[in-house]
């Protein structure tokens, strides 16, 4: 499995490892933005031929992966754009272009 981070900023507050252990994931894409006491990004998952989105964000009482679940999935990268608003188009862009380039 491989987690690719398009950011500056690392994903934190515990996460990683366990998205590194789940056996369904494939890949990961993430963008993430930590400020002083929260962050908020986004992240593109490849997981048995499906691909799914989680938009995060932290606080000081909760973490960026607390409420993570691989709940709907797309059947190609248009599916993910086409089903998702302008605004949020935008920011899935950068991970959509991502994954096309890995292949």
């Amino acid at each position: 499995m491989k987690i690719v981070n398009l950011g500056k900023d690392e994903l934190s507050w515990g996460g990683v490892e366990e998205l590194e252990e789940d056996p369904l994931i494939e890949r990961v894409w993430y963008i993430y933005y930590e400020g002083s006491y929260d962050g908020y990004g986004d992240m593109l998952i490849l997981s048995k031929d499906k691909w799914y989105v989680h938009s995060f964000s932290h606080c000081s009482c909760n973490g960026p992966l607390d409420d993570f679940k691989l709940d709907r999935g797309y059947d190609t990268l248009d599916e993910v754009l086409t089903f998702s608003s302008k605004e949020y188009q935008k920011d899935l862009q950068p991970l959509i272009n991502a994954a096309i380039e890995a292949g």
